[in-house]
């Protein structure tokens, strides 16, 4: 963003030198069209991901370098000039990525009446918005959740390319159509002539969010771009929304269900907590608002979450400090048009639930049925990424079962070990990305067999900052949002629980209620599908009527709704990790274990005495190896570097279509086995390049 001092990049003849630009740092704020501001990425061209802007697009010579004002600009390597929307000259393709490279910035396509193209543009505004004074931006600006459900629909319904706008928060999504003018509402933008639009090609196919504590995440899906497709009959539809006005309601009053207190606890146990307790207080300056109406609003919202009787509302708001204005006490004016307020909201959420992308997809052609061939359908197959190799997968949701005494915690704790630290297990390879461990159950006792783990083996001091342990008491359905944040921020590649009847059962529920079990599975798993997509391994304990083969407590309905149950059966001092043939989709595998005993100085009783705690380490003369799959993997490597020996290891893995869970090429993979081969002799590094010996030659040739 320019300051004061910067008016000698940007001079009176409409010149620009990017060489005196003041480039923006991530996390700073700039300004766009609406006067509000949004957070700004770095000002830098990525010529790798424009090659995913359709070639149709790119062959036009309607390009131009963005600068920091997000206007376009033309010219040569010394000088820039601004353009004009309606009128050329402007750039090709090449040209505008060779300026753009040169000078540290971004390019983007001018939308002209003499093309087919039309751009949608999704936009999102949170907690985090500003307004053109630095402000925050009042929670009736906010996006709301139907919107976001709405911008997925378009998306979806688009079936054409998209991409990632460059704060990567919102969305471009390109079609043919023609409508003439722009027109904009309800935080949607929709161009076909004299726009600017600035292009990242970062391509995807779909896109989720989720809200926490007022802060919109999005989850996009990556994928290869897809054609630019013909969509006349969705810019007609998205634009006769904006026309439509938001449902006006009447207050109706209801009966309360729940007394005050219960509703008080609810809100003060809430992820929103502080906020809530905060506004009671009547610190509502402390967040920002513009005004205490502003604060009168979000506190009377939460209100309205816990109960649907306005009565209720009225008389709890008006016990809190916000409550005691002469005009929220003296007559239910005031009250009442807050409260109409928000029940609208709550009616247009619904509408905007159904109506709008249901009717969405329906007005399209993209709704119809499509027929793919083999060839695309088998090129959109994921491709699997596993934490322990051949056992668990990222993503996927698994139970541990198992009796108490048989292992599960020691157990659990040597996995949250090796696959923090990317060690083999058993013969197993590791991911090595952080871990997140559970711990409600009982700490002390998993505290006490990491102490004791970590002083059998020579594990690195990196650990202890790559797992991160909870060790509070709660319930799943209570603190699923902070826990979602957690994972978020954390990104752990694998999540344990322990246990899963410590966090998903209060005093009032039963274990054999169908409904609650299925509710409480499909909890954890969304936390299979945010942030960095960890695999969550459950420890349960079992049903007393599956001795042999242990399955969680909940019957079928809860283990249907996980991906595989792993179960371990303890005999002697062996306990036997081994996947249930009756739900496990995967290789069968069985890994030993060696129970043992350790004391550690800071493992003592009450009087001081050391005492043994047990561990357990994988039995590795008797665990299942997979040479075949490592060999194949090292061929398939050693054979693409002698085709492209220049390459980069990106190159060689897109090549070998080793892609990860982002849907980027796997480097991590090649750089495992580069490492694997080197040591084998099979290749040898030179500077940052990695070349084949006359070993690695020899060992093609078989």
């Amino acid at each position: 963003m320019l300051n004061n001092n910067d008016e000698i990049n940007y001079k009176q003849d409409n010149t620009w030198d990017p060489t005196k630009a003041v480039h923006a740092e991530i996390g700073s704020q700039q300004y766009n069209r609406d006067d509000e501001s949004e957070s700004a990425a770095p000002a830098s061209v990525k010529p790798e991901k424009l090659e995913n802007i359709p070639k149709e697009m790119r062959e036009r010579a309607q390009w131009c370098v963005a600068g920091e004002d997000k206007s376009p600009y033309i010219g040569n390597e010394r000088k820039l000039y601004r353009a004009k929307v309606n009128e050329g000259p402007w750039l090709s393709f090449d040209k505008a990525c060779e300026l753009a490279i040169k000078h540290s910035a971004n390019i983007g396509y001018i939308l002209s009446k003499n093309d087919p193209y039309t751009c949608v543009d999704l936009d999102i505004k949170d907690a985090n918005s500003k307004d053109k004074h630095g402000n925050p931006l009042p929670q009736t600006m906010w996006t709301t959740p139907s919107q976001l459900d709405w911008y997925r629909g378009i998306v979806l319904a688009s079936n054409s390319y998209a991409e990632l706008s460059t704060s990567g928060k919102g969305i471009h999504v390109w079609v043919e159509a023609d409508l003439g003018e722009g027109r904009r509402g309800k935080g949607v933008e929709v161009y076909s002539q004299e726009r600017f639009i600035i292009c990242t090609g970062n391509s995807i196919s779909d896109i989720s969010f989720q809200n926490l504590f007022g802060v919109t995440v999005p989850h996009p899906k990556h994928a290869d771009p897809k054609p630019i497709a013909q969509r006349q009959a969705l810019i007609e539809s998205i634009v006769a929304e904006f026309g439509k006005e938001d449902v006006k309601i009447e207050l109706v009053e209801v009966e309360q269900k729940q007394p005050d207190d219960v509703i008080w606890e609810r809100a003060r146990t809430a992820s929103n907590a502080d906020k809530f307790i905060d506004l009671c207080k009547g610190d509502w300056k402390k967040w920002h608002f513009p005004s205490q109406s502003e604060a009168d609003l979000a506190l009377m919202s939460m209100f309205t979450f816990y109960t649907e009787s306005n009565e209720q509302c009225r008389r709890m708001f008006r016990q809190t400090g916000l409550g005691k204005r002469e005009k929220a006490v003296k007559n239910d004016v005031y009250l009442n048009r807050t409260l109409k307020i928000i029940r609208g909201r709550q009616e247009n959420e619904k509408k905007g639930r159904t109506d709008i992308s249901v009717s969405l997809f329906k007005k399209q052609e993209s709704a119809k049925l499509a027929v793919k061939s083999l060839g695309v359908f088998l090129s959109e197959q994921t491709v699997i990424e596993f934490i322990i190799d051949d056992v668990l997968k990222r993503g996927w949701l698994y139970s541990l079962t198992g009796y108490t005494g048989s292992g599960k915690t020691g157990i659990a704790v040597k996995i949250a070990l090796y696959v923090a630290t990317g060690r083999v297990l058993a013969g197993y390879e590791t991911q090595g990305e952080p871990v997140l461990y559970i711990a409600s159950e009982n700490p002390d006792d998993v505290r006490n067999r990491f102490r004791a783990s970590l002083s059998i083996d020579d594990w690195p001091v990196s650990v202890n900052q790559k797992i991160h342990v909870i060790d509070q008491s709660f319930l799943l359905d209570q603190k699923l949002e902070d826990l979602e944040e957690i994972v978020i921020n954390e990104k752990p590649c694998l999540v344990i629980v322990d246990t899963d009847q410590a966090i998903s059962l209060s005093s009032k529920d039963s274990e054999n209620d169908n409904g609650v079990r299925i509710e409480h599975a499909k909890r954890l798993r969304k936390l299979c599908s945010i942030g960095s997509r960890p695999t969550v391994l459950d420890l349960c304990h079992p049903s007393n009527a599956t001795k042999d083969k242990p399955k969680p407590r909940g019957g079928s309905s809860f283990l249907s709704e996980v991906d595989g149950n792993i179960y371990c059966i303890s005999k002697g001092n062996i306990t036997t990790l081994c996947n249930d043939e009756d739900k496990f989709r995967g290789n069968p595998f069985q890994i030993e274990f060696l129970k043992g005993g350790v004391t550690h100085s800071d493992i003592v009783d009450s009087k001081g005495r050391t005492i043994s705690t047990p561990v357990f380490s994988p039995v590795e003369a008797k665990l299942q190896e997979s040479p075949k799959k490592q060999k194949d993997d090292k061929s398939l490597l050693l054979e693409v570097m002698k085709k492209y020996p220049q390459s980069t290891q990106p190159f060689w893995a897109k090549e070998l279509s080793w892609i990860n869970g982002k849907g980027e090429p796997d480097k991590s993979k090649v750089s495992k086995l580069l490492t694997k081969l080197s040591n084998e002799n099979l290749v040898a590094k030179s500077g940052t390049k990695y070349n084949l010996t006359a070993k690695g030659n020899k060992f093609i040739r078989g």
